[in-house]
């Protein structure tokens, strides 16, 4: 039997005690006494045991009202770092009422006085270090209304460097963040999926965030990404002339998604601007014929032209999400008549022309098996008068298969997109 050192006072044995209540590795004593004289520093991990499993590949940490173990963010990562020797993935969701208790947040300093969860650059830092060259998967998903304390937090994007060098890097996802330089992003070659919704970099007062350089920049780096299988920007100012040079190099592509601006700062009546047009279409059509899911939502440019030259020249898309185009309802139905292959499961358009009508005459094209999104509506349900039995029944089919999907992709350390295994699948009810 190996002999192991007491927690407490270090000395040697082969017959210490495990603590009853974790049975955490490297904590044993020699007697009561040391157990109890141990517990002011063990109770915290002893405590996360409970609500983190040290043998998962997977911490998540998202702020709970009710879930007090865990706004302590500093002790997790503490916890994963000494123990979680199987770690890959981690997950972090930062959100207003979670991080302070007031209302305005204007630097570093204020967060540490008036944090409800505890979480420190110094914390997360040491925890990089440690487990930089063994994550697969790190997503940081935030509030868009902490952009300032994430700056402060993050020394302006510069903590991301730990990971520059790693080559088990295979899922980036970031989310209303201030970088100051693209650099300091670990776009590595490694990368298999990239997320970014609302980073800003050095233009940081327009409603982009990003300046011509910027753009200019992430083309370039992305263009490296060859092994991409997921690519998700959100609210980037990429127009036409970025496609073809971002895009040419990569064949391992599957799901796409490239989302204008919504919102009011735009100074724009219809509330939305995006770059990309018909022309773009059939460049990423062009380009991407193998594309799985394709979003251009909020690109108010494209119209029924290029969404017709999508569907004809990708005919593997399980899923194809244009709102807040020129792609009305009224098209819907069109479209997929032109799915000859009947590969598409979702399709989303609109909102103009948002009937019952145009919606019964789209889900009878296919006979409920393609569902129709929209938007804060979510998957659109049968209309009352107007669908067969068999195609009510057909739709609730297609519905189940989506969200068994999902489900199956909350669940995955990689996760790219929730049609990945949907490729294939025939779910026509015969």
């Amino acid at each position: 039997m190996t002999e192991e050192r007491c927690s407490t006072c270090g000395v040697s044995a082969n017959n210490l005690k495990r603590c009853a209540g974790c049975r955490l590795p490297g904590i044993a004593y020699c007697s009561k006494e040391c157990q109890r004289a141990d517990w002011k520093r063990h109770k915290v991990d002893c405590k996360l045991s409970k609500v983190i499993d040290p043998s998962s590949d997977k911490l998540t940490l998202s702020y709970n009202h009710d879930d007090t173990a865990l706004q302590d963010y500093d002790a997790a990562l503490k916890f994963a770092k000494n123990y979680m020797t199987n770690l890959k993935s981690l997950k972090i969701r930062l959100t207003q009422d979670g991080m302070w208790k007031q209302d305005e947040m204007n630097s570093y300093e204020m967060y540490q006085k008036e944090a409800v969860i505890k979480f420190t650059y110094d914390a997360f830092d040491e925890f990089l270090l440690s487990t930089a060259t063994n994550l697969t998967s790190l997503e940081i998903i935030c509030d868009e209304c902490i952009e300032k304390y994430l700056y402060f937090f993050f020394k302006d994007g510069k903590i991301l460097k730990r990971l520059g060098e790693s080559q088990s890097l295979r899922q980036l996802a970031l989310s209303n963040m201030q970088v100051s330089k693209i650099s300091y992003l670990p776009l590595t070659t490694s990368l298999q999926s990239l997320q970014l919704n609302g980073v800003k970099f050095t233009k940081w007062d327009g409603p982009w965030g990003w300046s011509q350089e910027d753009c200019d920049e992430m083309v370039t780096r992305i263009s490296q990404l060859t092994a991409l299988v997921s690519l998700n920007l959100v609210t980037v100012p990429l127009g036409d002339h970025h496609l073809e040079p971002m895009l040419r190099s990569l064949s391992s592509l599957r799901h796409l998604r490239i989302s204008g601006v919504w919102g009011d700062s735009l100074g724009d009546t219809s509330r939305l601007k995006g770059r990309i047009t018909n022309d773009g279409c059939i460049t990423i059509a062009s380009l991407c014929p193998n594309l799985h899911s394709l979003e251009l939502s909020n690109q108010p440019r494209i119209s029924y032209a290029g969404a017709r030259f999508i569907v004809q020249q990708c005919p593997k898309l399980r899923a194809l999400l244009l709102e807040y185009t020129n792609v009305a309802y009224s098209h819907a139905s069109q479209l997929l008549d032109l799915n000859e292959t009947q590969s598409l499961l979702v399709l989303a358009v609109g909102p103009a022309e948002r009937t019952e009508e145009n919606i019964l005459k789209a889900l009878k094209a296919t006979g409920g098996r393609c569902l129709l999104y929209g938007g804060s509506v979510g998957l659109h349900k049968a209309p009352a008068h107007g669908l067969s039995e068999m195609e009510k029944r057909q739709m609730n089919h297609s519905r189940s298969v989506l969200i068994e999907a999902s489900e199956k992709q909350k669940k995955a350390t990689l996760c790219y997109d929730k049609y990945e295994d949907l490729v294939g699948v025939d779910v026509r009810i015969r």
